[in-house]
Order: C-alpha cells, then structure tokens, then sequence
C-alpha cells in the first residue's frame, strides 16, 4: 500500500516528437521542463494538502526529477502506514490504534495521558477521515497538465519553424 503514496509523470509518445524535432536533445529539453514543472506543481499542492501538525508529513513530501520522469513521493518517518492513514483515512470498526502512537497529538491538543484510551476507542469505533492531499496533487497536475502541453508545444514549433 506504501506504493500508493506516488504521483509519477511519464510522457507516452515522445518517440513521435523526437521524430520530428530530428534530435534527442531538443525534444528531450522540452519534455524534461513540462515534467519539472508538473512535479513541481503535485509537490506544492501535496505540501498545501497535507495536515499540518507539527509540519514532519509536509516536509517528507518530496519530488525526483529523470530527464523523461518526475515523481512526487513520501519519504522518511511518514513514509508507509503513517501516509496511507493520513491519505485513505481510517474506517470505523477496525482495531484501535495504540496509545502510544496518539501520545504526541494527544498532548499538544490538550488531551492527558488518562484520555488516551479513550480516543483511541473513539477512533477505532468511528474511524478517520482521510485528508487526501496526495489525490489533490493529482487534480492539480491534471488541471495544469494543458497549459504545460500547450506550452511544449509552442516550443517545439519554434525549433520546427528554425529547421
């Protein structure tokens, strides 16, 4: 499940821009600026999605840029369990989670040790609501996904119209 928590960009097709940009070099210019600035696009919107607690799962979000693919992932302590729960949520009538895991948000919220266990009853009773950031990051790279085409293109014709 931790390989949910990805927004990978791949451009399909490139092999026919290639063809007719002659060279590797000038179509793979284009399409690495048009992954860069997707993936920069889903790594602001997943940071802005994200809760923000003590800021840990803001600062785990990260992207990888390969000249034809770009990725925005979770890394370090929320990677896994933590980013799946965050995301997807918690559906009630599961197991409760440990006390020991609600120790930390328990207590910057006002909560005392003695209310542990009963949030974490009312949790397991009631579940969670996922917060969704990593699906908001999709949207927002699909929304700008046009304007970032519409862009390369105008590229690519600048260097077919030189030719």
């Amino acid at each position: 499940m931790a390989g949910r928590q990805m927004l990978r960009l791949q451009v399909k097709g490139i092999a026919e821009i290639v063809q007719k940009l002659d060279t590797l070099g000038h179509a793979e210019v284009i399409v690495s600026e048009g992954i860069r600035t997707l993936t920069a696009v889903g790594e602001a919107a997943a940071k802005l999605s994200a809760p923000r607690d003590m800021g840990g799962l803001q600062r785990d979000i990260m992207s990888e840029i390969k000249p034809l693919e770009g990725r925005v992932h979770v890394v370090g302590a929320s990677k896994g369990f933590k980013a799946n729960v965050v995301e997807f949520g918690r559906r009630p009538g599961k197991k409760q989670p440990p006390e020991a895991a609600l120790r930390g948000w328990a207590s910057r919220h006002g909560f005392g040790d003695e209310n542990l266990f009963l949030l974490a009853r009312a949790i397991g009773q009631r579940g969670i609501k996922g917060r969704f950031f990593m699906r908001r990051a999709r949207t927002a790279v699909r929304r700008q996904m046009p304007t970032v085409l519409k862009e390369m293109a105008q590229r690519a014709e600048a260097i077919w119209s030189r030719k």
